[in-house]
């Protein structure tokens, strides 16, 4: 693997671009989105900056891939911390910011599902925030799907809320269980997404799934382009020794799919099917690590965002904020309890 100047590679993206705008895919947020149908409404907040929130519990995780770009000798984080955690969640959700945050995710550094006892304690603050105001959040989990079972769902869907789930599918090697699981999600009513990270290795694993993610009824496909971090480089130069393998910095330093999202989106728009492809690429990277005070951002009503999203009813177009006596009665509510 060797880097390459930022220019060299987005001139060949934007040339692939160019191509696949005349085939029907799209380019919102000022550019920064380029995807092919409406992506996940938990995505918008990476390009808008509106009031959006989460929460990642844990290190550990059964998986070893070598793109991870946490430390992989990291311990297990502690009940105490993990405690503070919580109590921090519930003392920030009486900050105007979170009190109206429009979306939640639920992630870990490690795998999810391995904390779903902690969790539900937060989705308690969450549900007790959306009764008072009114405010319909979008609720999404990350997971490598292992854990996944019909019992493990039941609790996402009745104690955690949670409208989507995002498998990483590749941790477990495309294991038929993980398939099983995501097909039994989609059964359940999730919205049921693919995350994966746009790793070249995995060219032929992910090509042949398409058929099966439109026979199953997947939502959305979300291909990541791999951050390079002190923790994963040394794995990913093993993985790719050869010249012709390319990474670039901008945000941060990113590893080249040498085109795969875009013959993935190529093949989405041929065979007619359903569910989204975003390019999640170190341009998303960049617009997620801006931050709100910079007065260029865009806006809730910009034109450049519609149609960017699945439509989901947020109660924000309605409400737009909490008035001091929503905020008021959600505090004293909390208070007391």
């Amino acid at each position: 693997m060797r880097v390459v100047p930022y220019q060299e590679i987005m001139q060949e993206k934007l040339a692939r671009q160019e191509k696949l705008l005349k085939m029907g895919a799209k380019r919102d947020a000022d550019g920064h989105c380029f995807h092919v149908g409406e992506i996940s409404p938990g995505c918008r907040m990476c390009f808008t900056q509106e009031p959006g929130s989460g929460i990642q519990i844990g290190t550990q995780c059964m998986c070893k891939c070598p793109y991870c770009y946490y430390d992989p000798n990291r311990l297990e984080e502690s009940a105490d911390s993990i405690k503070n955690k919580i109590s921090d969640f519930f003392y920030q959700s009486l900050r105007p910011e979170q009190y109206k945050a429009t979306t939640f995710s639920y992630q870990s550094s490690g795998e999810t599902l391995y904390y779903i006892n902690e969790l539900e304690k937060i989705a308690l603050i969450l549900d007790n925030m959306e009764k008072q105001t009114g405010i319909h959040q979008y609720r999404f989990l990350y997971t490598n799907g292992i854990l996944a079972n019909k019992e493990m769902l039941i609790r996402l869907k009745e104690n955690l809320g949670v409208h989507e789930i995002r498998f990483h599918l590749s941790a477990s090697n495309f294991s038929k269980l993980v398939l099983k699981n995501m097909e039994l999600a989609k059964e359940m009513g999730f919205f049921v997404t693919v995350e994966e990270p746009s790793w070249p290795h995995h060219r032929e694993e992910i090509m042949e799934l398409l058929p099966f993610f439109e026979k199953i009824g997947l939502k959305h496909l979300d291909m990541v382009e791999v951050q390079i971090s002190d923790y994963n480089r040394d794995a990913i130069e093993k993985c790719y020794p050869e010249d012709k393998w390319r990474a670039y910095k901008d945000h941060f330093y990113h590893m080249y799919d040498e085109g795969l999202v875009y013959d993935i989106m190529e093949e989405v728009i041929n065979k007619g099917y359903h569910f989204s492809v975003i390019d999640c690429s170190s341009a998303v990277e960049r617009c997620r690590q801006c931050k709100t005070n910079q007065p260029f951002r865009p806006k809730i009503k910009s034109d450049t965002l519609k149609g960017m999203c699945a439509p989901w009813d947020y109660g924000y177009e309605e409400l737009n904020s909490a008035t001091e006596e929503q905020m008021k009665k959600f505090k004293d509510s909390l208070i007391k309890k």
